[in-house]
This record gives C-alpha cells, sequence and structure tokens, in this order.
C-alpha cells in the first residue's frame, strides 16, 4: 500500500513541530449533533451526498434508521473530505457495523446452524462464548469507528496518508 503511515500515530503527532501542528487544527474539525449547524459543508458531489446522508442520523439518532445500530455518530473534515465517525462505549447488542464483539462472537454464533454438525455447532458456541467474555471484559466495543458509513460495504473516499496522520494527531484527546 503506496500511501500507508509507516510511523505509530503519537510517537508521529510528538514530533510534529508548532507550525505544522497549528496548520493541522486547521484542516481537521469535527462535529456533533450540537454543533453540525457550524459545519460548512463541502460545495462537491460528495460533500452533498453526505450531507444528505449523515445529517438526518445525526439530528435524529442512528435508531431512527437503522434500529440496531446505537452508536454516537461524529463527523470529521479534512480539508474538502467528510468522514462519519462511530463511538461505542459498550453496546454489544450493536449490528457488527458498529460492535467488534457482534462482529466476532454474536453472528458467528448464528451462522454455526450452517455447519449441520450439532456436536461441533455445540463445542465451537461454548467457545465462542469463552471468546466473547474475554472480549466483554477487556471492553472491546469502546471504539471509534473512522469512516463509518453504518452500511455493510463501507464508502472509502480519496484520502491521503498525511490526511491520514492530520485527523489521527487532531483526535488524540477529542473523542475521549
Amino acid at each position: 500500500m503506496n500511501n500507508a503511515v509507516k510511523e505509530k500515530g503519537p510517537d508521529r503527532c510528538a514530533r510534529i513541530d508548532t507550525a505544522k501542528s497549528e496548520k493541522r487544527d486547521h484542516r481537521v474539525r469535527f462535529y456533533d449533533r450540537n454543533t453540525l449547524e457550524d459545519m460548512d459543508w463541502p460545495n462537491t458531489e460528495d460533500g452533498r451526498d453526505a450531507r444528505a446522508y449523515l445529517e438526518p442520523m445525526m439530528l435524529q439518532g442512528t435508531r431512527d434508521f437503522i434500529v440496531n445500530v446505537n452508536t454516537t455518530l461524529l463527523i470529521a473534515r479534512i480539508d474538502d473530505l467528510v468522514l462519519p465517525l462511530t463511538v461505542n462505549e459498550a453496546e454489544y447488542d450493536n449490528a457488527y457495523v458498529c460492535s467488534p464483539y457482534t462482529h466476532y462472537v454474536r453472528y458467528a454464533k448464528q451462522e454455526l446452524t450452517l455447519l449441520r454438525k450439532p456436536l461441533l455447532e455445540k463445542g465451537l458456541s461454548a467457545l465462542l462464548s469463552v471468546v466473547g467474555w474475554g472480549m466483554q471484559r477487556s471492553q472491546i466495543n469502546k471504539v471509534v469507528h473512522v469512516n463509518n458509513w453504518l452500511l455493510s460495504t463501507n464508502l472509502y473516499p480519496a484520502m491521503s496518508g498525511e490526511q491520514a496522520v492530520c485527523l489521527a494527531c487532531s483526535s488524540r484527546g477529542t473523542l475521549s
């Protein structure tokens, strides 16, 4: 991957000089439902599409649109790029688009019946229960997903490595 970030986030962020840090802070803005009215949506096709899709969900909440998704929806704007962020604390009943627990445990258990081998299904279900217990103890669902459009196939806009670093450095402490 050509534009992969090769250095770890915090180390890279710590080495950015003050002038670059100030420039970065002007490039990246975060919005929640309370500050959405301050959002200057990009006047591009992607910007208009993002607004039409994200604004209603932010104002009304995700559950009004997707019954099995309870998440805090935020927006990060980097230059003319709009990225949705989902922030979760523990929501273990969420759909897999927001929940690593559901992705790896709940949905996996549902799929076990496709094996059509009851003994194997029972053993794997027990194993998944142990894995799930460990995941809950480690707070696996306390997670922020960047560029999460809440779809089973996500949309990936063109994003440079520099923008990724900019987002990572700017979000430190912002999303906690």
